[in-house]
Parts: C-alpha cells; structure tokens; sequence
C-alpha cells in the first residue's frame, strides 16, 4: 500500500533556499479539477458533461492534509456516466476521433468497493462491458485490484485518496492492447486484450467514465482527471506521485526558452534560435539577479528596422488562418535601465510596418517608472534599472471578438487590456514575434536574461509559481523526473539527503523515489537507492559530466555534521 500524502517541499526551501517546481508532462489535452464545475483547466479544451439523470455535486474533502473541493458521484447505471471528451490526436487505426495511444490520471476515493468497479467505457454507453475496472479482493469492499480480461494486479485501499494512472498502448504488442496500471506512481502491472487498434480501449469522441453496462460500478469521489494523447513513461508517472488537494498539474506547452548564455540559441531540443535583425550586433555582459550572477543580452533601443526575431515554432490556432497563434503566453527576464515614453516590448506585424503590440508607458515623467499595457489601458508598477519577470497571456479564442491582453509582474496579475481587432489580426503571432520593435521608434535599450513562449494561456497559479526574475532564467517545462532526485532539481545530489533525513520515518512518497523501493514511507531503502543513483541526471543513470563517484562517508559526515549545528543553533 502507498498512502496518498504528498512531499511538503516548502519544508526543505526554508532551510536551503531549494527552488522546487511541479511536474508538468506529456501531450495533455484535458485536465479536470472539479473545483465547483467540470471546466477543463486546458486553454480551449471542451468540459466534461453529465451524462444520464444524475446530478454533480461538490462536497469538501481532506487530500494529503490539505482541503480539496471534489466531485461526488453516484454507482452508475447503464444509462449514466461522466463523459469525458476525447480531443487528442488520432492515432493508429480505426478511423477519426479514434485515440489508440493514450493515458488517464486520476484522483479518486471510494469509500466502499462493489465486486467490480468500471473505472471508464469507451464504445457507446450501456452497449458493451466496461474497459478498466478495480474488482473487489477483500469481499467486503475494503481494498481491490485493477485491471481487465481477469489480469489484475496492485493493492487499491477503499476510502483512500488515491492516484490512478493507466497507460493504453496499441503498439507494444501487434493486434493487442497493453494497458498498465500506476498507484500512486508506482507500476502494479499490465493486462492485455486480444483486441487490434480500434477496438476495445481505443477512445472516440467521449470516454464514459465510471459507467458500466450490466451496472458493475460504485458510488465515488473525484478530486482530478488529466488526460494524454500518448503512453507516457514509467519516469513520468512516477513524478507525478500521489493523490494531491491540487490535482494534477496542467502542463504548460512551452515553444520556446532562451536564456541568453553568450548566445541566442533556443534551450529546447530541436527548436531554432533567435537572430537579431536590423545591423545591431548581440552583445552580453554581466549582472546580478536576486543575488546571483548572470550572462545576459545587451540590445539597443530599436529604431523601425531592427529587432530581436523570435520564431513562433507553436501550433496554428487555425481561426482561418492556418500559420497564425492567437492564443499564447510569454515570460520575459528584463531590465530597462531608463524608460523612453513609451518602450515596445513586441511588434506581431511585418517589421516597422505598424505600431508595437505591448509596451511599458513610462508614468514617471522622468523615465524611472511606467505601467504596462496596449490601447490606452496600463496596469501594474514596471521599474527602471531593476530586473523584473514580466508574464503575458494573449486570448484571442473567441472568434470575431477582441483580444485579451493578461499582465503579470513578479507572478501578480497587474489587469487585463483589451485590442479591438479579431483573431488573426492585432497580437496574432505569425512566422516572427519581433521583440522589442516598433514602427515609430518607441523603444528603449535594455537587458534581457531569459523568455519562454507558450502555445496556451498560463494559469494565474502558473504564472505565480514562477515568481519573479532569477539569474538562472526561467524554467523549462519539467521533464519526467529523475529517480532519486527527492529535492526535484534535476540531478541526484547531496541535497536530496537533506530531504531523505528530514523526512525519515514519515508515511510519505518522496518525489522520484525508486520504482517499489519502499512505497508509502521514508526508510534506510530510500536512502540505500538515492546513493546508488547519486550523480544521476536522467532514468537512466547519467551524471554530469561524465562518471559521478557515489558520496563518500567524509562527504556524508560533513553534511551530517553540518544539518546538526543547523539544528543545534536555528
């Protein structure tokens, strides 16, 4: 059994000034978090629905200590289910919507286990049996199994917070289905059906949850549900550990991150750099952010030939238009050391061709203070000669309407401007988002340490975990996490020991601990398996630079030393 709590990181952040950032991952089309509705936290993506006479209703639970409103559910019948709608890319065979490669998360609880619970149906509803059930191993409805076609596996506790995750795969074994089950990150097994792509387990249009046709279901509670367009891997389901208060995480679709080191070059695998454009020359010196040091892009004030050129590598949003991103989001690292009137932060258009689309007016009078905004509308307190993360989030999803234009500054929403012009048109990215341009010449010299670019609206809660402008730049989207990296910073290191000590003995999963390495509490295992992987960056096993000898008893002692005159002395 893995009890569904979850690792307090702000505990370990306090102590060492540990930056630890939720995992975000793998090609999500819909997430769920039944805060009061059955919206999807996905930007565009279509909410859930009731299907059949019942009601939703949201009730106040406790998940891994922390309140969480969810959603209540009856034992449906074969005329009920909560549809789910399927908006993932095709794949495989079986025709249009047909989804054969795909995964579920899920927060669920049922306080008791009838003898099969259906966890989805994917034909139509009431037609066939269900696709993925939790059956009853106890006989008294206290604890279960899942799977499907009688091979089920894993220990799923009743009236236990619990994250599911099941992966679908068409491909793994010819004219077969392969779906695997997670609890609470840790893999319990795979069934398989004899069924080719488009057939049982393939998603259409909707997949019906919790609905069963000869009435094999269970009342329950739902807290979260993200779905994939993708089988994603064991590392990956393994960040995501277990049940949370705050569901699961919606993943940011990043485009683009430069970070500006000596060069323009796009920190993302296969993606294309930025280029300067206009005869100015990229020059980088040295600054301090937050305290740290940072090699960082110099660029003049623009006049209407020049630019800084970033490519929009994001996916069309196609509102007749099939080259043109109208729903985006970026975050910027900046210092302007003075304001000019008026300081063009972007031009969509051709360059020099119309005016900016976001800018910094200066309020001041003397160019050391502004706001931010577009047509007349600023928000916000931007200030000269200090490094600041400025986060903007353009809507144009509504066709035929205006565009709304979100600011952020350090993570805090300043409002919200709006551009009388449709999609496509005004803030509707292009080939080319041609940074800090304008056609008249408003612009101001400045610094830039680091931007990303997003093809989706960020969150609020998103954009504020960022914070604000730091020396290492923003984050790129968490890749799967590293097995044994407990402190998630990417690499397994001595300060995954301080959180393994701190945590010692505690009913808990750490983050990335390993596959069944003692699931549910902190012992001397985890710690046997963080010095095995010590040094490591990646699932498997590779260390920085090359061989990372594990930790020495010196090294240990020291630190031990070390966390002991920290106590002693707080």
């Amino acid at each position: 059994m893995k009890t569904a709590a979850s690792f307090r990181a702000p505990i370990v952040a306090v102590m060492f000034s540990l930056v630890c950032y939720s995992a975000v991952v793998g090609k999500q089309v819909g997430v769920w978090q039944f805060n009061n509705n059955l919206n999807n936290a996905v930007s565009g993506g279509s909410p859930m629905s009731v299907n059949g006479d019942w009601t939703a209703a949201y009730v106040n639970e406790t998940i891994g200590g922390q309140p969480a409103t969810v959603l209540s559910f009856p034992a449906m019948t074969n005329s009920q289910a909560l549809d789910m709608p399927n908006q993932a890319s095709p794949n495989g065979t079986g025709g249009t919507p047909t989804n054969n490669n795909w995964s579920v998360v899920m927060d669920l609880k049922f306080p008791v286990l009838n003898s099969f619970t259906s966890l989805w149906e994917t034909s139509t509803i009431g037609l066939n049996d269900g696709d993925y059930f939790i059956r009853d191993d106890s006989q008294i409805g206290s604890y279960g199994s899942v799977g499907i076609s009688s091979q089920y596996n894993g220990v799923f506790n009743a009236d236990t917070w619990t994250r599911l995750a099941v992966t679908v795969s068409s491909t793994a074994t010819p004219d077969t289905y392969t779906v695997t089950g997670y609890i609470d990150g840790t893999l319990v097994g795979s069934s398989t059906t004899s069924t080719p792509p488009g057939g049982k387990e393939a998603v259409r249009s909707a997949l019906h949850l919790f609905t069963d046709n000869d009435f094999e279901t269970s009342a329950g509670l739902v807290n979260s549900v993200a779905y994939y367009g993708e089988v994603l891997s064991s590392a990956t389901i393994g960040s995501l550990g277990g049940a949370t208060a705050a569901g699961i995480p919606s993943a940011p679709n990043q485009a683009g991150l430069w970070n500006f080191n000596n060069n323009l070059n796009n920190s993302i695998a296969g993606r294309t750099p930025m280029s300067a454009v206009g005869g100015w020359t990229p020059t980088y010196v040295n600054e301090t952010i937050a305290g740290s040091p940072a090699t960082v892009l110099s660029f003049p004030a623009m006049d209407n030939t020049q630019a800084l050129d970033m490519p929009n590598q994001a996916t069309p949003d196609d509102f007749g238009v099939p080259t043109t991103t109208n729903i985006w989001s970026i975050v910027m690292d900046v210092k302007f050391p003075t304001l000019s009137a008026f300081s063009s932060l972007w031009e969509t258009a051709a360059l020099g061709t119309t005016d900016g689309d976001f800018f910094i007016r200066d309020d001041s009078g003397n160019g050391t203070s502004g706001s931010l905004g577009i047509s007349g509308q600023y928000a916000g307190v931007f200030n000269a000669n200090t490094w600041t993360r400025v986060a903007v989030t353009i809507d144009g999803s509504v066709d035929g309407a205006d565009y709304t234009v979100t600011g952020y500054i350090d993570g805090v929403p300043i409002g919200s401007a709006t551009t009388d012009t449709a999609p496509n048109g005004r803030e509707a990215i292009k080939a080319i988002l041609h940074l800090f341009a304008d056609d008249d010449g408003e612009s101001s010299a400045g610094l830039i340490n680091s931007l990303a670019y997003y093809d989706e609206l960020l969150t609020p809660e998103a954009i504020l975990a960022l914070g604000g402008a730091s020396a290492a730049g923003i984050p790129v989207a968490a890749p799967p996490g590293v097995p044994g990296d407990y402190n998630q910073n990417g690499v397994v290191d001595i300060a995954d020991y301080v959180v393994w000590r701190h945590n010692l003995g505690s009913a808990i999963a750490l983050p990335n601990e390993g596959s069944g390495v003692t699931p549910g509490s902190v012992t001397a295992e985890d710690y046997s398996y963080w010095r095995s992987r010590f040094g490591a960056t990646s699932g498997s096993g590779s260390v920085i630079g090359g061989a990372v000898p594990e930790p020495s008893t010196w090294t240990l002692l020291a630190l031990i030393s070390g966390l002991s005159a920290f106590k002693r002395y707080r």
